[in-house]
């Protein structure tokens, strides 16, 4: 990259590179990578919880990368459609309490339907819809975009995640499950409180950009807080 004249900062298990304003971080991984991950699950040398762990950190997100590509490829309003809603989630600083492959899952559930948005600002809309209508305390979402899961191992799935949803010792806030999340690891970390808010916070946008659909007036800007939330 820096061959190319572009600024390049590089990090332990990333890249930042810097082009045109914006900044693009590169997780690089070989082939091997993955292999060895895959070996040592087989070999009982790596746990299910430390993968998960890993995964976490950003050091086996290949998978996931490889499932947000095939979305990009398959719907040409996928990429801009998450880059709104990462501008939406950031804006109201979530970015340190919810876990940003999370958020990726909720917009590849908004694509995993039949009749995908054919348009961002449409797939934005249907996003915000489902974080508020979905029974986030009372149900388990699956998100499964490739449909490579079978309804046998959905249902077992969401059995099991349920049962350690019941047997936790603290709340969960959610449950979303996906072919690389079995077990729902990645809203464990998530706050009730936090996803409360959440909510909240999609229902007054949505409400505001219903609002500036129908009469086109000055609406308070859907990406920025109010001034009060900083009190």
């Amino acid at each position: 990259m820096g061959k190319l004249g572009y600024e390049c900062h590089v990090a332990a298990t990333w890249i930042d590179v810097y082009r045109e304003g914006y900044c693009f971080r590169l997780l690089p991984y070989t082939d091997r990578e993955v292999e060895m991950a895959r070996k040592m699950m087989r070999a009982n040398t790596l746990t299910q919880e430390d993968y998960h762990q890993r995964f976490l950190s950003f050091e086996f997100l290949p998978s996931h990368q490889a499932t947000l590509k095939n979305a990009m490829l398959q719907n040409a309003a996928f990429l801009p459609a998450i880059r709104l809603v990462k501008y939406w989630f950031t804006a109201h600083m979530f970015t340190n309490s919810i876990p940003e492959a999370l958020l990726d899952e909720l917009v590849l559930a908004v694509f995993a339907k039949h009749n995908q948005p054919l348009h961002p600002v449409e797939a934005f809309f249907r996003f915000l819809h489902l974080l508020i209508t979905f029974p986030w305390s009372e149900a388990v979402l699956c998100v499964d975009i490739n449909q490579i899961l079978t309804s046998t191992q959905i249902q077992e799935m969401i059995k099991t995640v349920e049962t350690e949803r019941q047997e936790a010792t603290q709340r969960w806030a959610c449950c979303v499950v996906s072919p690389h999340d079995s077990h729902s690891v990645l809203t464990r970390m998530v706050q009730p409180a936090v996803w409360s808010r959440l909510t909240a916070v999609a229902h007054t946008t949505l409400k505001q950009a219903l609002k500036t659909w129908l009469d086109c007036g000055n609406s308070p800007n859907l990406f920025t807080p109010a001034m009060h939330d900083f009190d």
